[in-house]
């Protein structure tokens, strides 16, 4: 009788034994046990013909067995988890096909530990809980033994990786809560080299990678509106971290009308015009209102500081200093400042909470002032102060050829040229730094009774002056010219000194002189005086005495934001 079945003893067989039955065994068996499969012998009880009927059959069963023997060798084929991939389980199956259903040996070791005693197999395939697995690297080593006469052994050997660690993630941008400008929104941040990385969101997903160097960049396209933003990472075991962020997407640039000034005008009277706008799709509370002069932002106001600055001005408890932008419904009134004499280029712009921005444009000239020094100056200029411009250029050597009395740009190269020549911004407008260093500082001496002119380093001038009495003594510090007058009226100052006294007009009685020269220290300035004997020592209330005619040569030297500087 053929034995049909194998199995475990005490385990209860798939189904009753019976003959012509194919082998079955149970799948809890494991290996190797040491127990020897069945062999099938074939044989029968009829005399001669049975001997002939063995001789064609053993033929043709050597034919057979021979080609059983090849397609029967033992493998080790399609092996889990996969050589060179990672898992998140500590305890992952480990798996593989034979290709056989008979075995007469097998080894399963896992980091140099043999876990055979752990391996199950059915049909062909090995399957094997290893013991809890550390993070990292580990080796499978497998050997599998059959009594395939051809070829009995078959081993092979590969490495996967546990990792059940979350992989890292850091959204830098978007931050919660902000507007956005466009639909098209860069998600940017870091996370494990390689791992995957998707934005999800009610309308769709979009999905990166994180680079070697540990960045990714995702680029969801959302519709306007709220949106909430899902952001997972997920590594190649499969693991993964998940960070949220809400964002508000505005693809709608705000509509900016202006109305005043006109483009191209001059202004020959005011040097800070008002620019006049409104914005009718937008609520101003919610914008921020700014101007860029010759390329150089001017002003910058926040529409919500400017609401409530109105707010205050009509509620009367507003007494700071007005604010450059006041707001009126959808209408605004923006000042840049002052502007420099010549042609400007003025954007005026309202950009909204996504960063969407309108601008509109005016070329304005600028002609208001005589006086070279007072302002700032840019080419277009013209005038008696474009004189004295000129004038300063040839003193430094970077101007030849007769006065034109217009920044053109031939002056403007001169300018870049002076720029360069004294280490400053080379720009080709007569900026604030220029016009220091081209009027220069005064530095008196109060010890010496000296007052200088300093100009490019050097002193270019030097003057005997009367300094404060020791009761009112001239303050020390450093200040700047305020103003600056012709024949100027006396007036009395608030002092004990002067209870009593007028004021005294423009005469040989005057004590100010022909000139006078304001600084921003309380009361003080420098002038002339008819008491030339004074000069040269300690006689007046805090004031700077000169004789006449030196004080009206300075005069024409100085300007309205000169510094000085008073030394003890």
């Amino acid at each position: 009788m053929r034995v049909d079945c194998v199995w475990a003893p005490g385990e209860t067989c798939c189904q009753p034994c019976r003959s012509g039955q194919r082998r079955c065994y149970d799948p809890a068996v494991l290996f190797p046990t040491g127990r020897a499969f069945p062999v099938k012998i074939l044989g029968s009880r009829r005399g001669t013909l049975v001997t002939v009927t063995l001789a064609g059959a053993a033929i043709l069963s050597a034919g057979a067995f021979a080609a059983s023997q090849v397609v029967g060798r033992p493998a080790v084929d399609a092996p889990t988890p996969e050589p060179g991939s990672a898992v998140a389980d500590t305890t992952p199956v480990i798996s593989f096909d034979t290709g056989v259903d008979e075995l007469t040996g097998l080894r399963v070791a896992v980091d140099g530990v043999d876990v055979s005693e752990s391996a199950r197999s059915m049909d062909g395939k090995v399957v094997v809980v290893p013991p809890e697995l550390g993070q990292g690297a580990h080796r499978v080593s497998v050997a599998v033994e059959s009594p395939n006469l051809i070829k009995g052994m078959s081993a092979r050997t590969w490495d996967f990786t546990v990792d059940s660690v979350a992989p890292k993630l850091a959204v830098k941008k978007p931050a919660d809560g902000v507007w956005v400008a466009g639909t098209t929104v860069r998600v940017t941040g870091a996370g494990e080299p390689g791992a995957r990385v998707e934005v999800a969101w009610d309308d769709g997903t979009a999905t990166g990678v994180v680079g070697d160097k540990g960045r990714f960049s995702v680029k969801p396209k959302l519709t306007d509106g709220q949106a909430e933003l899902r952001v997972t990472a997920t590594d190649a075991a499969g693991n993964t971290r998940t960070a949220e962020r809400r964002v508000l997407v505005d693809s709608t640039p705000p509509k900016l009308g202006l109305a005043a000034p006109a483009d191209k005008a001059t202004l020959d009277e005011d040097d800070d015009p008002s620019f006049e706008g409104a914005v009718p799709n937008e609520s101003l509370e919610t914008l921020t209102i700014g101007a860029n002069v010759n390329g150089k932002k001017a002003v910058e106001v926040g529409g919500a500081e400017a609401t409530a600055v109105a707010e205050a001005l009509d509620a009367g408890t507003y007494f700071g200093e007005a604010p450059p932008v006041t707001l009126r419904g959808n209408r605004f009134s923006l000042s840049a400042g002052a502007l420099p004499q010549g042609r400007n280029d003025v954007v005026v712009w309202v950009r909204d909470r996504a960063g969407n921005t309108a601008t509109a444009r005016r070329t304005l000239t600028v002609d208001t002032s005589g006086e070279f020094g007072e302002h700032e100056m840019v080419r277009g200029a013209k005038g008696a102060d474009v004189t004295g411009l000129e004038q300063r250029l040839r003193s430094a050597g970077v101007l030849t050829g007769r006065a034109t009395e217009t920044y053109d740009k031939r002056t403007e190269g001169a300018v870049r040229r002076y720029q360069k020549k004294y280490r400053l911004p080379v720009t080709g407008d007569v900026d604030r730094a220029t016009i220091q260093a081209m009027v220069g500082r005064i530095v008196v001496d109060l010890s010496d009774k000296r007052l200088q002119l300093i100009r490019d380093g050097k002193a270019v001038k030097t003057y005997r002056v009367a300094i404060g009495t020791p009761d009112h003594p001239t303050p020390t510090g450093t200040y700047t010219i305020t103003t600056r007058q012709v024949d100027p009226t006396w007036n009395p100052p608030d002092s004990p000194w002067a209870e009593g006294l007028g004021p005294i007009p423009p005469g040989p009685g005057n004590p100010l002189g022909t000139r006078w020269i304001g600084t921003s220290a309380p009361a003080i300035g420098i002038h002339g005086t008819y008491a030339d004997n004074s000069i040269g020592t300690a006689a007046s209330h805090g004031c700077l005495r000169m004789h006449i005619p030196e004080v009206e040569a300075l005069y024409e030297e100085v300007a309205v934001g000169m510094e000085v500087e008073i030394a003890p």
